[in-house]
């Protein structure tokens, strides 16, 4: 084929600057951050037209197709679907793919490596879906080995296919392997082609600069098709909301939007394989109750388990006042200065 055969196009964006169409995008990131509750809100906002959390979303409701295996339908997808606002009219689950063997009808879990062709009926009978969730990739790859770039890659890159051929917009998710000293892109558990193939892959971590440790990031960690001062990350928490299930309620998770966030997913993840600034948490609590029966000589305090650089962090973290004596320096609470203050002791 020649290049002048091919008629140039514009990107045709699901989300702009963030999730194409006719394209593949991996959600990658530990345990326990939020992925799956950003996956949610996302295909709520997806189903109902409302926009995305940081900008105008300029198309109307839309199906999305769920490949999960991870969690249950009745018990956590539909309710968490329910708190988020989505259109569960609109919200289709692919479970099994129908099989003929020896002329008998059979019913089997689905099978990427397999199965592509029955994904293609699927969109070509359901038009209006545009979207499709596999979620975990990894639970859907048949009999592929998931740690082979040589299995893997040709199955993305048919992936990436039937996107283009069928217009739709297809978000993998993965989970990190347990290389802390790696970069974003190497994180993602499995063969590298899971981070190299698609065409944007976002990160989810905890946000260490926040105090209160409910904060999260949802980082680039590869955009194909976008300047680097449009590749901007955003912030959000995790709230729990009630949610009345056979007249009980039930707490489900639901995703605030904070805002934007220009932090480098890679300085994060380095931020967070230092040894100490992962005790930090501890650290502030241990402080906070060692602190709580009075003021401590720093002498003392400094010489616990941790090293004297997390106690400064923690000590910052949480206020702490340091003011010298006849005998030495001495660290106390803020409320305990304030007290102290109150009795006209001096600081």
């Amino acid at each position: 084929m020649r290049a002048s055969e091919v008629a140039p196009e514009a990107i045709d964006w699901l989300y702009e600057d963030r999730i194409e169409f006719k394209g593949l995008a991996l959600f990658c990131g530990p345990p326990d951050v939020g992925k799956g509750a950003v996956t949610i809100d996302l295909v709520a906002r997806a189903t109902t037209g409302t926009d995305w959390p940081d900008r105008k979303n300029p198309h109307l409701p839309m199906d999305v197709a769920m490949l999960v295996s991870e969690d249950g339908l009745a018990t956590t997808l539909v309710p968490r679907l329910m708190v988020a606002g989505a259109d569960l009219n609109r919200v289709h689950f692919a479970k099994q793919t129908i099989v003929t063997f020896k002329d008998k009808k059979q019913t089997r879990k689905i099978a990427l490596d397999s199965d592509l062709s029955a994904v293609e009926i699927m969109l070509r009978e359901h038009p209006a879906i545009r979207i499709i969730v596999i979620d975990p990739l990894g639970s859907y790859l048949g009999k592929l080995k998931k740690n082979s770039d040589d299995h893997v890659r040709p199955l993305l890159d048919s992936l990436k296919e039937l996107a283009e051929r069928t217009g739709i917009a297809i978000i993998s998710v993965s989970h990190f392997n347990k290389n802390f000293l790696q970069s974003a892109i190497d994180r993602t558990s499995g063969a590298g082609a899971i981070a190299q193939v698609p065409r944007a892959a976002w990160s989810f971590v905890r946000d260490d600069d926040d105090d209160t440790g409910e904060s999260r990031l949802m980082l680039s960690v590869k955009l194909n098709n976008v300047k680097e001062s449009k590749k901007s990350g955003l912030r959000y928490r995790l709230n729990e909301e009630l949610l009345s299930i056979a007249g009980k309620p039930v707490g489900m998770p639901k995703v605030e939007w904070l805002g934007a966030s220009s932090r480098k997913i890679d300085n994060v993840l380095q931020a967070a394989a230092d040894p100490e600034r992962r005790k930090l948490p501890e650290c502030i609590s241990w402080l906070e109750r060692y602190l709580e029966s009075g003021a401590k000589m720093s002498r003392d305090v400094y010489a616990q388990k941790f090293s004297e650089a997390t106690v400064r962090r923690a000590a910052a973290n949480l206020g702490v006042e340091s003011f010298k004596t006849r005998v030495g320096w001495m660290m106390r609470l803020p409320e305990e200065q304030d007290a102290q203050g109150a009795r006209g002791e001096t600081a």
